[in-house]
């Protein structure tokens, strides 16, 4: 008999040799793990390169928001007129449900509320640029609003109905 009982048993070898054996373990599974995210990058770029195949006809998720002139407006002489002001002041909302709803804060309680649509309104400095002519703008006000830094802003917007006249 050997010094540790038994015929060539060496608990400080033995001890190396587990080690070894756990090293190789753990290399095997990291190796594995780098050929599973590689084939997982090859995957992504196949279903990246596939392409589109146009529907017919196209489907669409959600609705869209546009002012449109009354009917009144658009049977009176200068429709056109009105018309081509629309075209250079309407705004779109982009929307998943026909409701159109905002969600918002109420005493910590989540609310939805309308999401309000508005012409659109000229700042000083666009409204320098803005291809309006002489009678589209006279149907523009000026007003002045604070703006987060508590300077002044001066904005250009159109005028109410009850305004015009």
């Amino acid at each position: 008999m050997s010094k540790y009982g038994q015929k060539g048993y060496n608990p400080l070898y033995t001890h190396s040799v587990c080690k070894k054996e756990k090293t190789i373990a753990e290399r095997g599974i990291r190796k594995k793990l780098i050929a599973l995210y590689k084939e997982r990058i090859n995957l992504i770029v196949q279903i990246r390169n596939l392409g589109y195949a146009p529907l017919n006809p196209p489907v669409q998720k959600g609705y869209k928001r546009i002012f449109v002139l009354r009917d009144d407006v658009r049977r009176s002489p200068r429709a056109l007129f009105y018309i081509d002001l629309l075209k250079k002041i309407n705004t779109v909302q982009y929307s998943d449900s026909k409701k159109f709803l905002v969600k918002r804060r109420k005493h910590g309680k989540k609310i939805y509320v309308n999401r309000e649509q508005k012409l659109r309104a000229f700042y000083e400095y666009e409204w320098k640029k803005a291809k309006l002519t002489e009678s589209e703008r006279f149907y523009f006000t000026e007003s002045v609003l604070l703006n987060w830094k508590g300077g002044h802003i001066k904005c250009i917007h159109l005028m109410s109905p009850g305004d015009m006249y």
